[in-house]
């Protein structure tokens, strides 16, 4: 009877505990300028993508259905990092939260990301064999994964998107 009271009581209160924790670390990651992120040695950008055609910016970085940024702050960071440094850098649209219900909305978001970054996309015809220093011979130093296949297949300057794994921290002893 006390373990089932405990665990009514304890239960809920841990798993308040956990979501908070997790907005907590989304928040303070997200922080740092994709510049900044950057500059500080990080090469993989995991961005959600969501549209909203109704707002002044039409797209937005999400952590799941939470809004956090618009997409123009992360694209200037990007934009700015490759033209300074000419590194490398692996720019994955893991995911669509909201907004993309047509093909003609994830044009509306190729067409823009192009206008921004165009001059810097590895075409996906280089091959997976691609080294670095072939990529920095061609100034095309963003690969650009794009988590809709149907989609990616159609532009040549879209890779698949890296596959993810996830870990379910709520049944640890599984892992």
């Amino acid at each position: 009877m006390c373990i089932e009271i405990l665990c009514f009581v304890a239960c809920p209160l841990a798993e308040f505990f956990y979501f908070a924790i997790q907005i907590f670390y989304n928040i303070c990651s997200q922080e740092d300028s994709a510049y900044d992120q950057l500059i500080h040695g990080i090469r993989y950008l995991d961005l959600r993508v969501a549209h909203d055609p109704g707002t002044e910016e039409k797209f937005w970085i999400n952590h799941g259905a939470v809004r956090m940024r618009p997409l123009e702050a992360i694209v200037s960071g990007i934009q700015r990092f490759v033209n300074e440094t000419g590194e490398v850098v692996f720019m994955d649209i893991h995911r669509f939260p909201s907004g993309f219900d047509s093909e003609e909305d994830h044009n509306e978001l190729i067409e823009y990301m192009i206008g921004k970054l165009g001059d810097f996309l590895a075409l996906r015809s280089v091959t997976n064999d691609v080294t670095f220093d072939q990529l920095w011979a061609t100034g095309k130093t963003i690969i650009w994964g794009y988590a809709n296949s149907s989609i990616q297949m159609k532009h040549d300057f879209l890779w698949p998107a890296v596959d993810h794994v996830s870990i379910n921290f709520r049944q640890m002893y599984t892992i």
